[in-house]
């Protein structure tokens, strides 16, 4: 089913006092910002091997369709990062983490659960405002830049789009993923793409490798 999340077995749910525990099974694999790195590692994304791009992008399409699954259950996740994706044998991802995890029509919790992830975090998540599905499109673009690069967002991303696309655009001669990446991460929530105009632009992409591969 489309809105089937892909993450980790649900053991039990745990309520003491006022603190809950979400127990969930060990997500076995590798962290997706460890493959991002070994693969990155003294390159850049315009020198890497066109098979190597083509798993990346691979792998961010999967991400897209399960935060597309999340999405459809309601909820928004709020921390998706390089490290909350795990690779397992298979290939396949997973997501981990839901701690930050709002549900948009049962406006669930309220307040909503502070903070995020410096670098991947919306501006607006880090000012408390109320959560809403643009704010994991905000992450994308940030797991986006970091798929492309190698480099932690919050060393990559600021204020100033301007910068952030002309290093983008340099590391990765890529005008479309760079001109995606950057819109992803717009200040405004309504400047960002929806995640179905974000997933056909980079099956476009991925097309386009292999038939150059």
């Amino acid at each position: 089913m489309a809105d089937v999340v892909n993450t980790p077995a649900l053991i039990d749910f745990i309520e003491s006092g006022d603190t809950t525990y979400l127990i969930t099974a060990f997500a076995e694999g590798e962290q997706l910002g460890s493959k991002v790195h070994a693969l990155l590692n003294g390159t850049t994304w315009a020198r890497l091997a066109n098979a190597d791009q083509i798993a990346l992008l691979t792998w961010y399409s999967q991400a897209l369709d399960i935060v597309k699954a999340i999405h459809q259950k309601g909820f928004v996740h709020r921390d998706i990062t390089d490290s909350n994706f795990i690779i397992s044998d298979d290939g396949k991802l997973s997501i981990i983490d839901f701690e930050l995890a709002f549900h948009i029509v049962r406006h669930k919790p309220d307040p909503p659960f502070l903070l995020g992830t410096f670098g991947y975090a919306a501006p607006e998540q880090l000012q408390y405002a109320v959560p809403d599905f643009s704010e994991d499109i905000y992450s994308l673009g940030a797991l986006l830049c970091h798929i492309l690069t190698g480099i932690p967002p919050y060393e990559m991303i600021s204020d100033d789009l301007h910068t952030v696309q002309a290093k983008l655009s340099r590391l990765t001669e890529n005008r479309n993923l760079t001109k995606l990446a950057v819109k992803c991460l717009s200040m405004q929530r309504s400047g960002r793409p929806l995640l179905i105009e974000l997933k056909g632009e980079i099956i476009k992409e991925i097309n386009s490798l292999k038939q150059i591969a």
